[in-house]
């Protein structure tokens, strides 16, 4: 291309081009950068709604959920129930193969409690050697039935530990269902079977 120029008129304008190029540059930069942070932001929070031993949602994660699924619950008029569960006898498991052993137990216990509810549910660990399910759009003869699953899976679990065969633990359960989730409040019903099942665990 020929240039044609007065009074500096072309160097004047390949300068505007160059800038411009270097500008829609630097906003394509930025835009990649905001997705990554974008994405790094998403990681984040995931960690830390998410327990680091089993992958399952912690306390935070669990309660976020719950809340959620307690206003759907209002919303659609539908029935909620919320299961708290407790292992019995894990110190002593702790006690005989050490944290190594006591981890390794947790997570085939979220293994199992994973494998025997819906999709739509949701699995928490709170901390400790207690669990918690959240289940939508179950009435009390559900929650009944998760239990009775759950039993039954962590009945038939064997965990070798240092090699030798371990008997599957035993738990215990606190359960609540709200039919229209009104007159509770979301952490006024967790806070009530939180706090049942560690009045039983304090009975030990």
């Amino acid at each position: 291309m020929k240039w044609v120029c007065a009074s500096g008129e072309c160097l004047k304008m390949n300068s505007e081009l160059w800038g411009l190029k270097e500008a829609m540059a630097r906003i394509a930069e930025l835009e990649a950068e905001n997705v990554e942070l974008k994405a790094d932001n998403e990681a984040l929070r995931r960690l830390s709604r998410r327990d680091g031993l089993t992958d399952l949602l912690n306390r935070r994660g669990g309660l976020e959920e719950w809340q959620s699924a307690c206003h759907e619950a209002m919303r659609r008029n539908e029935p909620i129930s919320i299961v708290f569960i407790d292992l019995v006898g894990f110190k002593a498991i702790n006690d005989a193969y050490g944290q190594p052993g006591g981890d390794k137990m947790l997570q085939a216990v979220a293994g199992v409690l994973r494998g025997r509810v819906r999709r739509a549910d949701r699995v928490v660990r709170p901390g400790g050697d207690e669990f918690i399910l959240i289940l939508p759009r179950t009435d009390d003869a559900g929650c009944r039935l998760t239990v009775e699953r759950v039993t039954e899976g962590l009945d038939a679990l064997r965990v070798k530990l240092n090699g030798n065969g371990v008997t599957s633990v035993r738990a215990r359960f606190a359960i609540a269902t709200e039919m229209l989730p009104r007159t509770t409040s979301p952490l006024g019903m967790w806070d009530d079977v939180g706090t049942r099942i560690k009045a039983d665990k304090s009975n030990d």
